[in-house]
């Protein structure tokens, strides 16, 4: 697949409830994960010859509270909506330095290729 975009929406009882936990929650996203947790989560390998940027941001915006992270042109975000939706989603706009490696078709226990 070239490009996609996946999410999750978490659905809280109350606006009150997810205001009790956003703060913290965001707070942990741009304080706590480095250069390599945003990397390695989009799939990139954590080396020397790595020749593009992760950044990171936080924004307020009239909807609400955003966190994203990219690493070149994939992205993860947090952020919340109508007040009672928190929705953390990944955003594959380059494909090729994510490998995955699973036993060949047939073999579940054999060697991951």
């Amino acid at each position: 697949m070239y490009q996609s975009e996946w999410a999750s929406d978490l659905v809280f009882e109350s606006p009150a409830a997810l205001r009790e936990i956003y703060p913290a929650l965001v707070r942990h996203a741009i304080t706590s994960f480095s250069s390599g947790d945003v990397m390695r989560f989009l799939g990139a390998k954590v080396h020397g010859n790595f020749k593009g940027e992760v950044l990171s941001e936080f924004g307020r915006r009239p909807e609400g509270v955003r966190v994203k992270h990219w690493a070149g042109s994939n992205s993860m975000k947090l952020y919340d909506k109508f007040a009672v939706v928190l929705r953390p989603e990944v955003t594959i706009n380059n494909p090729d330095g994510i490998k995955v490696f699973r036993p060949k078709e047939g073999s579940p226990g054999g060697e991951k290729e």
